[in-house]
């Protein structure tokens, strides 16, 4: 399968490059910051651009099976959000112009829910129009006419792998953290995985192996599929 990974030179975007190649993947990392990627490995194709760069997504886009979303909306110098929701647009677009269906959306915006108390780090960096901008996202993502999963992580830590983590699709009560290793495990694995295709699971930790518990709705699409 051929992937395209937006974002790839991020945290996250690191580690879905090594889970994707593990896979038997062949990948290509689009990021506005292509150095810290430029190792020498031929099994990595670098596209060095923006989200927002209609023709750099186009360039990119040629010939690929599937596309993961790992862009971080990171505050500018005086503290203001770069807006990502245009960015998106431009990828969907992209991806129907280009005939490529299958899109792994990694969303933020169950951080920015969790973290709206008095002194919580999107609610004083990032604000309101970041919540926002978040959520305009997702609705765009599932307006779209493609195969989608927006995967809705925990707070995203440097932690090892751990197999122990969960994808539900009721939200959490309360905020968890998983390891990036644990978060790109999954999303890789959506890939092949037709299960929560047009759904939105949360990610998170858990103590015991890992499970993955799918909508009704996709249960019963799984069960019409052995009819």
């Amino acid at each position: 399968m051929k992937v395209l990974v937006l974002g790839a030179s991020g945290r996250l975007g690191r580690a879905l490059l090594t889970r994707a190649l593990a896979a038997n993947c062949t990948v290509t990392a689009f990021t506005r910051h292509p150095a810290p990627l430029l190792t020498g490995d031929p099994a990595i194709r670098i596209f060095g651009g923006s989200v927002h760069d209609a023709r750099a997504v186009d360039r990119a886009m040629h010939d690929q099976d599937a596309v993961i979303w790992a862009v971080a909306n990171r505050p500018t110098a005086d503290r203001s959000p770069v807006p990502l929701l245009y960015g998106t647009r431009v990828v969907i677009r992209a991806m129907t112009h280009a005939g490529t269906l299958r899109l792994i959306y990694v969303s933020d915006a169950a951080l920015h829910e969790h973290d709206q108390g008095a002194g919580g780090f999107f609610r004083s960096v990032l604000g309101h129009g970041a919540r926002r901008d978040a959520r305009e996202r997702e609705t765009a993502v599932r307006e779209s006419p493609l195969d989608w999963t927006i995967v809705r992580p925990s707070r995203l830590t440097a932690g090892p792998h751990t197999g122990s983590y969960a994808a539900v699709l009721e939200a959490p009560a309360r905020a968890s953290q998983i390891s990036r290793i644990d978060a790109a495990t999954f999303i890789t694995s959506q890939l092949h995985d037709q299960t929560f295709v047009r759904e939105a699971p949360h990610l998170v930790s858990r103590a015991t192996p890992a499970s993955i518990v799918p909508s009704r709705a996709a249960v019963d699409r799984r069960d019409s599929r052995l009819v």
